[in-house]
């Protein structure tokens, strides 16, 4: 139809991680070195500090609807996705950054939220879901930078110096989209 807004953004998200790794069966040996790749030493083993199994998957089910779902069909998914957001509201900010380098499935979400704005009118650019979860993700992040960021000191241990003086630059600055879309394309 004419006239309405597709939030689907298709199958060409711009992000690193733009679709899921595809595996040969049977290849232990090059799914733990997979598993150990990326820019985060021992990503794996790294804890998510206050963030369960289950708020894993929650958020992997609200950003997979946000990805699928046109604007318009997101009325219809309301009331399960808020129940879901309030699932995930105290996990802290920096947990959510090391699962999207976990799920690379989440970052590929991500991106498609994001890319999928240019499709919004420019008056419904601050309402689209991607606007909303930067929003979410400064708010979150202000909460817990007032106290200590749990994890953060070990967390930057485990990257490459220039990376990590990157994110406490963005974090000392507070610019959080960036830090999250630098997340999201790495």
């Amino acid at each position: 139809m004419s006239g309405g807004i597709s939030f689907n953004p298709g199958q060409a998200p711009a992000c690193a991680a733009a679709g899921p790794n595809r595996k040969r069966k049977g290849s232990a040996l090059e799914e733990e070195s997979l598993d150990q790749s990326g820019w985060i030493a021992d990503l794996q083993n790294l804890d998510l500090h206050g963030c369960s199994k289950e708020q894993e998957e929650a958020f992997l089910e609200i950003y997979k609807t946000l990805y699928e779902v046109s604007f318009a069909g997101l009325v219809f998914h309301k009331a399960r996705l808020e129940g879901l957001a309030e699932s995930v509201r105290a996990v802290p900010p920096l947990s959510f950054l090391i699962l999207i380098q976990k799920q690379p499935l989440l970052g590929t979400y991500l991106c498609g939220i994001k890319d999928a704005t240019v499709n919004f009118p420019y008056l419904l650019r601050g309402q689209s879901p991607w606007e909303r979860t930067v929003y979410d993700f400064h708010q979150s992040f202000m909460e817990h930078k007032a106290g200590e960021i749990l994890g953060l000191s070990m967390f930057i241990e485990r990257i490459e110096k220039p990376r990590g003086e990157l994110i406490q630059r963005f974090i000392e600055q507070n610019q959080f989209r960036e830090l999250l879309e630098y997340f999201m394309m790495n």
